[in-house]
């Protein structure tokens, strides 16, 4: 009996993984096959490397605001369920609001040196992101996946249908725009959880210090997803960070695609009690066996995509394609191991990981860049990658054999 359950619940996972999976490669179509080499297209290079920057800026505050929320429900709910209570995050989540808000209006207005309509749509692209990233957790809390799927089919149509006013209008935001805002509605007629009470419950301080820990190592983590665009903008300019984001398309994409796994790992994780060592290590080689084979495919495969997708950022790209999309898949398998780190470890583990990563990305990455440019600076963050995962595993290892020696 036990080993049916067992059996049905890695059948439930393996479908999940598939559902949510699919619902990546959907929303990622829209953004990186069809939206972002559009705009390339309609762009100069250095307009288009300034949008990557500006939109860096508001995915980074929407989700790192949105997504520890949503992680914090997940590892929370169980309490909540035991003590019988409803409330809280529609509360945390109108101060993120406001916060997000504010964050998006200063940075986007010091970048374009004046509030305009494109500061203003920023602004709303980024709350329905963050709307977004915390409102679906009401599909992990269920497990429906399917629902997490068709929010992906519709903010595909909604992409589709922003693309085609920007093509009339000429405003490059109309297509975030939209495509957020279609999403965003389906998700508030499925939602159940923005129909909860506004009130305060007895573990509301509880929950809050949760939220922070996560907020700060996942905050740092969103960060460094784009940081590449942010660093490399002050330094060696917009037409460079459009070279270095052509270079790394293939595997970032891969990694919009991959990294959902990871949420549907910690709905899963959240539901243990426990995890062994040889189990972490198990799954620790499957998933790099996954990267792996994704980073050859992206090697083999990659030139005539980029070529093809964008053909006048190709040649200047290509010196860099193969170690930009090694931090890429370097990047990648870090993250399939965070959710044990999440679930497992204690979570100030989270904070001081992420902080070591964004100095040493930080100092590693400007010496590299200052002695030898683009080049240097994807050396550099190959190494800070490697160095990132193999103390990642180290924490884990120590935390799971602390564990064990608990109980």
């Amino acid at each position: 009996m036990v080993k049916l359950l067992k059996k049905k619940s890695a059948n439930n996972m393996f479908q999940d993984f598939s559902l949510n999976i699919l619902a990546s490669l959907i929303i990622t179509f829209a953004t990186q096959i069809l939206v972002y080499p559009y705009l390339s297209r309609l762009l100069s290079n250095d307009e288009y490397g300034l949008i990557l920057t500006i939109m860096g800026v508001v995915n980074v505050i929407g989700v790192s605001l949105g997504n520890p929320l949503n992680n914090t429900r997940i590892l929370m709910q169980k309490e909540y369920e035991e003590k019988k209570l409803v409330g809280d995050y529609n509360i945390i989540f109108i101060m993120l609001l406001i916060i997000n808000l504010i964050a998006v209006l200063i940075v986007t207005t010091i970048i374009f040196k004046e509030f305009n309509t494109t500061v203003f749509n920023c602004m709303l692209i980024s709350s329905l992101i963050l709307f977004r990233a915390y409102y679906s957790v009401s599909f992990r809390i269920n497990i429906n996946y399917k629902k997490n799927l068709y929010l992906s089919i519709y903010g595909f149509f909604g992409y589709l249908i922003g693309l085609a006013l920007t093509y009339y209008t000429q405003v490059w935001s109309l297509t975030f725009l939209i495509g957020e805002l279609v999403s965003c509605v389906y998700l508030a007629f499925t939602s159940h959880t923005l129909r909860e009470k506004v009130t305060f419950t007895p573990v509301f301080k509880k929950t809050v210090r949760k939220f922070l820990y996560i907020f700060m190592g996942s905050a740092l983590a969103i960060v460094i997803t784009y940081m590449d665009r942010f660093f490399i903008y002050p330094i060696l300019g917009a037409h460079q960070v459009a070279i270095y984001n052509v270079a790394s398309f293939l595997g970032k994409t891969a990694g919009i695609i991959i990294i959902p796994i990871t949420g549907v790992l910690l709905t899963y994780y959240s539901k243990e009690s426990s995890l062994t060592i040889r189990d972490f290590y198990k799954r620790v080689l499957y998933f790099f066996s996954v990267t792996t084979i994704f980073y050859l495919g992206i090697i083999l495969l990659g030139k005539p995509i980029i070529s093809y997708l964008y053909p006048t950022l190709y040649k200047e790209a290509m010196p860099y394609f193969y170690i930009a999309n090694l931090i890429a898949a370097l990047f990648i398998f870090g993250n399939t191991i965070h959710p044990t780190l999440l679930r497992f470890c204690n979570a100030k583990w989270q904070p001081i990981i992420q902080g070591i990563y964004f100095i040493l990305y930080i100092i590693i990455g400007y010496l590299g860049m200052v002695t030898n440019g683009l080049m240097g600076f994807c050396i550099g963050i190959v190494l800070v990658n490697i160095f990132k995962v193999i103390l990642m595993l180290l924490i884990t290892t120590f935390s799971l054999k602390q564990n064990r020696i608990e109980h």
